[in-house]
């Protein structure tokens, strides 16, 4: 068993040493390593407004900081406006007491 893993680790070293990496640094005006760290709560100033929120919610705007912190604005927005229709179809249920359905 040890040979077939040192065998594999070869393999994967070999495929490893042509490849070229990169790393990429967060850019822009906020401060991405605390959003990064922190998430969405440290955009709002009152607390608690994040909590409010479902969590597929949640997680699209959080996505979409990653993608903005990462210089990836397109991405970004979609997922942003992913997460706004989330929030729609959540407030016409709540409003309405049914599920939001297109034509």
């Amino acid at each position: 068993m040890s040979k077939l893993i040192e065998r594999i680790k070869g393999v994967f070293l070999k495929e490893l040493e042509g490849r070229q990496f990169l790393e990429v640094l967060p850019s822009g005006l906020l401060n991405y390593s605390l959003l990064l760290q922190k998430g969405l709560s440290t955009l709002f100033t009152s607390g608690g407004i994040e909590e409010k929120f479902s969590d597929i919610i949640r997680n699209d705007l959080n996505e979409a900081v990653r993608a903005l912190a990462y210089d990836i604005p397109t991405a970004s927005a979609m997922i942003s406006l992913r997460a706004v229709g989330g929030a729609i179809r959540e407030l016409y249920k709540a409003l309405k007491g049914q599920e939001c359905r297109l034509a």
